[in-house]
């Protein structure tokens, strides 16, 4: 439907709307333009409220929700590269921080059962571990090098009353120091599964220290990736939802934002409508007074258009 053109016939017209025909006849012309400005002026407002109802309702259920339409549209939204980049961030590091916290919890799983396999090795009789071996024969070494000054006749700062005790504490451990090591031969494969389990518990809580500070640094990266997402919408909303959800988001956006266009156009026309029917209104009550007509000054325009057409039906 091609729109009349308003604005071309409201200068050429309004002033015949009181202009009299030839014997003494009303011009009905300009009646008729009133009543079509007064009908696109009811058409466009109707049509434009229930329109921009529509789009506000629809805007308010996005997620998140968008509560002033005109405002967004007058924004820049974030680029596809820029979402693209936190996209591809955030599911790295999402990635990474699941990673490590099933690798976590295998681990403390793992330790505590390296754990069981130690305690149940040595239950009972110690294991004669390499290091039980090399303490026991260090302690027999502390006491000879106090023993050996005695043996080789030269001065010691062992007084006498305490020689025969460190003689006996030497034999008592070197004797210890042997049975460590006839036991350790006596039970080496007792001894080295125990070593090895040893071993593999201390990998192990290793690596879960290692784990723990990735873990640390993961939720730093988080966060500082959650600070960018957030500047990055800060001019837009102040709870934007995950990368994937607001790419579907700004595809709303952009529908609704194109579907306002044509309602931003109805909105002008209406708002130009309003002049020229102020100006047909004076007219109207121009013509009341022409017809010798009272009161036509109370009347808004559809009203005292209306009134006037009884009135001129009657004569």
């Amino acid at each position: 439907m091609v729109r009349p053109s308003l604005n071309s016939s409201r200068t050429a017209r309004t002033p015949q709307l009181c202009a009299p025909l030839p014997h003494g006849e009303l011009n009905s012309a300009p009646l008729n333009l009133a009543r079509t400005l007064l009908d696109r002026r009811r058409t466009l407002a109707h049509g434009t409220a229930a329109t921009r109802r529509k789009l506000e309702e629809r805007a308010t259920r996005l997620t998140p929700p968008v509560l002033e339409l005109d405002r967004l549209a007058s924004l820049s939204l974030p680029t596809p590269k820029s979402l693209g980049r936190l996209g591809n961030c955030f599911a790295e590091l999402e990635d990474k921080r699941r990673q490590l916290e099933q690798e976590n919890t295998a681990l403390d799983s793992s330790i505590q059962q390296a754990q069981k396999s130690l305690d149940a090795l040595i239950y009972g009789e110690p294991i004669a571990s390499t290091e039980l071996i090399t303490g026991a024969r260090r302690d027999r070494e502390e006491i000879w090098r106090q023993l050996q000054p005695i043996v080789l006749g030269k001065d010691s700062g062992l007084p006498p009353a305490s020689r025969p005790a460190a003689v006996e504490l030497y034999e008592a451990r070197i004797i210890e120091a042997d049975r460590l090591a006839d036991t350790a031969t006596r039970d080496a494969d007792r001894v080295a599964q125990y070593n090895a389990e040893r071993k593999t518990l201390e990998d192990k809580r290793l690596r879960r220290t290692e784990v723990k500070e990735q873990q640390t640094q993961t939720a730093l990266d988080l966060q500082q990736a959650g600070t960018e997402w957030l500047a990055l919408w800060g001019p837009v909303t102040a709870s934007p939802a995950t990368p994937g959800e607001m790419t579907s988001w700004i595809d709303a956006v952009k529908l609704l934002l194109d579907q306002r266009d044509p309602l931003l156009a109805d909105e002008a026309e209406l708002a130009a409508l309003e002049p020229q029917i102020a100006e047909l209104h004076a007219a109207l009550e121009s013509l009341g007074r022409t017809l010798a007509l009272d009161n036509t000054g109370k009347f808004p325009t559809e009203s005292l258009l209306i009134f006037l057409d009884n009135h001129l039906g009657k004569l």
